[in-house]
């Protein structure tokens, strides 16, 4: 008998989207196809998600052009995408978009994957990076946005929100103009790829250290060569 239908138990009902487990944990179950009175009993492994007092409104399903896996790791690379695809769970931690035609980026594009740590957008047709981006990031710890070879500039407010960000790879870019507070938003940051861009003048680059750099204890691997 399920455990909310035991006589006597905790009257917890059962959702589309998970089962009551502990307090602040539930269950989210994939579930097959199964006769109606057999449907409320999950039939494959369930994975513990916590969300603090509220359960999530509901888990997306799995955009058909990606593959998911129950640790909440999208990959929608090589899937010939021209924007993101509508079905994204909320509760995405890492999203693979690389070798697609994404092009341009708006402050909407990632405004409800709140819980990502890994974002890879390397190998797309990025042209701009509007200002605020990824402000509603501010969980991500490495973004890939290399091999973009039409990205050409960056804004001073193109990473704002990423406080916690460790990782940033610009590789293979065509950049040639940064604004010298571009990475001040990164409060974290330990590596820094720039190698192979068009930004020739070192001088303005080790400058660019010093400022960003300035009364933080950051180690910053800056990668030009």
């Amino acid at each position: 008998m399920l455990p909310w239908l035991i006589p006597g138990g905790p009257r917890l009902l059962p959702s589309y989207y998970g089962f009551p487990t502990l307090a602040n944990s539930w269950h989210r179950c994939y579930l097959k196809a199964v006769p109606v009175r057999m449907a409320m009993a999950p039939t494959s492994e369930c994975a513990i998600v916590h969300w603090g007092r509220h359960p999530p409104a509901l888990v997306a399903a799995c955009p058909s052009m990606c593959k998911c896996s129950p640790e909440d790791t999208i990959r929608c690379n090589k899937a010939g995408l021209r924007t993101l695809p509508a079905e994204l769970a909320t509760s995405t931690v890492s999203l693979n978009l690389s070798n697609n035609l994404l092009r341009i980026l708006t402050a909407n594009t990632f405004r409800n994957l709140t819980f990502l740590r890994s974002l890879w957008l390397d190998r797309n047709n990025l042209t701009f990076l509007y200002p605020g981006t990824f402000s509603a990031l501010s969980n991500l710890r490495e973004l890939d946005l290399g091999w973009n070879s039409r990205l050409t500039h960056l804004h001073a407010n193109t990473f704002r929100g990423l406080s916690n960000l460790i990782s940033l790879d610009l590789a293979s870019c065509n950049i040639f103009e940064i604004h010298p507070l571009v990475f001040s938003y990164l409060l974290s940051l330990q590596v820094l790829d720039l190698t192979s861009n068009n930004l020739s003048h070192q001088r303005f680059l080790l400058d660019m250290c010093v400022k960003i750099s300035c009364g933080c204890a950051w180690r910053l691997n800056m990668l030009t060569k």
